[in-house]
């Protein structure tokens, strides 16, 4: 069959196509809730105001995309639409390698000097695609966790006994101090209702700290477009939230996607008030029991390597930035000028210099200690033992859950 290659140029473009692009999305080679069309059009109608999806069609169904939001200032360049989540790559089907090369080759047309994607896998789809300025820079990674054997499974070997024996204290003296009930959220209502209770749960969690909360999850322009996003999401039955309330307060939620066999981090946050009981931890396994629960038998605990994912995850999966499909001179100029300026800065991030100056700052500045000890409430990175609390789930009907 014949190949076509098509923009959407605008958020109704997009939303026109929009179970087409998801059946995409979903038959990936890399199959992400970040690229599926809620996301998107979050993104698009809220964040970024010139954006485009690129795609390939063969025989009616999509089979390739990439969708980008282009920066207006200077050289335009083109970044990923859906932001900066570990796993982001061009999105393309099994086989289809010639619709990617097509879509890559496309995004020539939209005006831009250069591609600089952010989060991908190795190997990268895109750069095996695309012309490229140098080889992918290696980021941080991104911790994930196999639930191939189940919950119980995973749960046991990730976790001795002793840390289990120690968090079963620490629950029942959090339930000594009043009603606790851990919900998982699933339906509409009672998921934007979760996340405002989660936008209050975050404030509580950065106004204790004096370094910025660099993701401005609980700015306005950041409240709209997550509601926006939830919206398509629920619609989807895509998107969870796990809320840990103690006398009817939150104290603790942990917002993440379930796609293809995958649950996907988004956000997790716990109020310092209650920290020596670990709320963010028990958050966090009954999302990972419950979508084990679900059929989940994979882990995306998104980038960072924050103590708390590494106790509980099997590994790390490297994540990689890179320069691609530079246009024209001055968009080869600034593509080749900036690749250098990443490399030597992720260069120098790893460089026995750079270990050596964070240990001298780190006395006079808090805050570097404070990062470190960012990850959740039980600053050692101990996960512990969900036995015992009540659950609930938010508009499912088979009632209480296992957690």
């Amino acid at each position: 069959m014949g190949l076509d290659v098509v923009v959407f140029r605008t958020p109704g473009e997009l939303a026109g196509a929009a179970d087409a692009w998801d059946e995409c999305v979903r038959r990936s080679v890399r199959p992400t809730p970040f690229m599926l069309s809620a996301w998107l059009l979050a993104s698009w109608r809220v964040v970024h105001q010139r954006a485009a999806v690129v795609a390939a069609m063969r025989g009616g169904e999509i089979v390739a995309g990439l969708p980008l939001a282009i920066s207006s200032e200077g050289v335009h360049r083109a970044h990923f639409l859906a932001g900066q989540h570990a796993g982001l790559d061009l999105v393309l089907r099994q086989g289809e390698d010639e619709a990617g090369r097509a879509v890559v080759a496309a995004t020539r047309e939209l005006g831009g000097g250069y591609l600089q994607l952010e989060g991908m896998r190795d190997p990268c789809l895109v750069a095996s695609a695309a012309r490229s300025c140098g080889p992918p820079i290696r980021l941080d990674g991104a911790p994930t966790l196999s639930l191939e054997g189940g919950w119980a499974e995973s749960y046991a070997r990730r976790v001795g006994k002793r840390r289990r024996s120690e968090w079963a204290r620490r629950l029942r003296r959090l339930q000594d101090t009043g009603a606790v009930e851990l919900r998982i959220v699933r339906d509409r209502d009672g998921l934007h209702e979760a996340l405002d209770a989660g936008f209050e749960v975050h404030e509580r969690r950065w106004d204790e700290r004096d370094d910025r909360d660099s993701t401005e999850f609980t700015s306005p322009q950041q409240r709209v477009f997550h509601h926006d996003a939830l919206r398509g999401l629920a619609e989807l039955d895509a998107a969870r939230i796990v809320l840990l309330t103690v006398e009817g307060t939150a104290i603790a939620f942990c917002y993440y996607a379930l796609l293809e066999g995958t649950l996907w981090g988004i956000r997790q946050a716990f109020d310092p008030g209650w920290a020596r009981f670990s709320p963010g931890i028990l958050v966090t396994l009954a999302a990972l029991e419950e979508g084990a629960r679900e059929g989940a038998t994979r882990v995306e605990f998104m980038r960072g390597v924050q103590p708390y994912k590494l106790e509980l995850a099997d590994g790390v999966e490297p994540l990689y930035w890179g320069i691609f499909e530079p246009n024209g001179l001055a968009g080869t100029i600034a593509a080749h000028r900036r690749y250098r300026e990443l490399a030597l800065r992720q260069q120098l991030k790893r460089s026995d210099l750079a270990r050596r100056a964070r240990g001298w700052l780190a006395p006079a500045n808090p805050s570097f200690k404070r990062r470190e000890a960012s990850a959740d409430d039980g600053r050692d990175g101990r996960v512990r033992d969900l036995v015992g609390v009540p659950a609930s789930t938010g508009g499912n009907p088979g009632g209480p859950g296992p957690c």
